[in-house]
């Protein structure tokens, strides 16, 4: 730690920010080669400057012709801990503090210095703060203030932490940041409140013992209608107090304003499965479809894939085109904006067991914000000659397609299936002007057709396999 206060007493002509009266102070490495334009630590300070608590005097500077009072700041106490990094036992170490009158010339500036060290204090109460170093229009800063008592044997009563809204320093008038929330209340148990009617958080510590320290965190929100030309913003203004000391202030603390970011760009991927079908596979036959995925947006989508998994065996995904270039695509890779990737399936299906695949299709990027239609799943449907429910059920085998005669609009068709089997069926597939439902009338599963033409697909499913498809056509 370096240690030091500093109190600055400066006329207040009220120039710009560049030609007023100020003080800066530099932190200097020469083992280290941290110096120049490249310190551990700088910080340009300047007469009135806003975020920092000010007094006036009545007295007018000394200075011929001068028709400015002065301003000055109670005693400003810093206490500046540094990386291992940054410090070592044995480096030459420089504390450069200056103070400067107005550009000018015709005002004076002055900074007093006290009690440099680097070794711990032994009395008193201290307070310090740290934050982010930049922030962004709508953005916010987090501070951490951290306080002790560092007498050795005395004990603080009654302490208080009063903390200032941080302001902007080029506003044409300072504009406090916005209070949100007491991230961290203090470490020794107590509780901070903001308070609305002063911009303040107030902190009503319990006694703090000899050699006592804790620490409290404070966010602010910093407007998004803020210009960068308002920054930094500066928080200056808080100190701690107790019985019989007076108050202590803390050391400024600045936070750069840096542009917003630009707004995203994001991309809308959709995926299409139509070409994948509805697949009702025997084992053994050859299968072949295409699923796609679309960039619908007007921006690119970087890092994209267009996947498909859970596929039955034998079954693989084959080759990607993207269109309208009709080139080869591989996942990863950008889908520009408007452009559609399609991907093949292809092979032979070599499944041991019949059942339903959930194949899952699906499409994402580092920029997509489609959640909803950038996936989607198609059941796979396999089954097994050795293993026919009906034909299994019934000692025969069931023909496919199996006719219905008479041209009746309502038709019904007993299932040589019996329901004490485990068995189930349900319908899986119509066409033309066919509705066909599945009922149970006592051990005897039948289906009811309602209109004609057309046909209607039934499958069975018995010990989790899954049968042949019995398909009735009504005529």
């Amino acid at each position: 730690h370096i240690r030091f206060k500093i109190a600055a007493v400066m006329e207040n002509p009220a120039h710009t920010a560049k030609q007023q009266p100020f003080y800066a102070i530099q932190i200097n490495n020469y083992t280290k080669r941290r110096t120049g334009s490249n310190p551990l630590y700088f910080q340009w300070s300047y007469a009135a400057q806003p975020g920092v608590p000010w007094k006036t005097v009545p007295q007018k500077g000394t200075n011929s012709g001068s028709n400015a009072t002065y301003s000055y700041v109670d005693w400003q106490n810093y206490d500046l801990a540094f990386a291992a990094s940054e410090i070592d036992i044995g480096d030459i170490v420089e504390l450069v503090v200056l103070a400067a009158g107005c550009s000018p010339g015709g005002h004076d500036g002055h900074v007093y210095l006290d009690n440099v060290t680097t070794a711990p204090l032994t009395a008193g109460l201290l307070i310090s703060a740290v934050g982010n170093p930049t922030t962004t229009p709508g953005g916010t800063i987090i501070y951490t203030y951290t306080y002790q008592n560092f007498s050795s044997t005395a004990t603080a009563s009654s302490p208080k932490i009063i903390a200032a809204m941080p302001v902007t320093q080029n506003s044409s008038t300072p504009f406090p940041t916005i209070f949100s929330q007491i991230v961290q209340q203090p470490s020794s148990g107590e509780t901070c409140s903001f308070i609305p009617s002063s911009n303040t958080v107030e902190c009503d510590l319990s006694d703090l013992g000899p050699n006592a320290l804790g620490t409290f965190q404070l966010e602010v929100n910093v407007p998004g209608d803020w210009p960068t030309s308002y920054g930094p913003i500066n928080n200056g203004n808080y100190t701690i107090e107790a019985t019989g000391l007076n108050p202590v202030l803390g050391n400024l603390v600045q936070t750069t304003m840096n542009p917003a970011p630009p707004p995203p760009v994001n991309s809308f991927l959709v995926v299409d499965v139509s070409g994948l079908g509805t697949p009702n596979l025997q084992d053994g036959e050859a299968y072949n479809g295409t699923y796609t995925c679309t960039n619908t947006s007007s921006n690119h989508a970087p890092q994209a894939t267009c996947d498909i998994s859970s596929l039955p065996e034998g079954l693989e995904k084959d080759l990607c085109n993207i269109t309208p270039a009709s080139t080869a695509w591989t996942s990863p890779s950008t889908i520009p904006a408007g452009q559609t990737v399609t991907c093949t399936v292809t092979g032979s299906v070599s499944s041991p067991l019949s059942k339903e695949y959930d194949v899952l299709v699906s499409s994402n990027s580092t920029n997509n914000t489609n959640s909803t239609t950038n996936y989607a799943i198609v059941p796979f449907k396999i089954y097994n000659n050795p293993v026919d429910i009906p034909a299994t059920s019934n000692g025969s085998t069931v023909i496919s397609p199996a006719p219905i005669c008479c041209g009746r609009p309502i038709l019904t068709y007993d299932l040589p299936i019996s329901s004490d089997l485990a068995a189930t069926y349900s319908v899986v597939g119509t066409t033309g002007n066919i509705r066909c439902s599945i009922g149970l009338t006592g051990n005897n599963y039948y289906v009811k057709v309602y209109g004609r033409p057309g046909t209607c697909t039934i499958q069975g499913l018995k010990n989790g396999e899954i049968s042949a498809p019995l398909v009735l056509v009504a005529s």
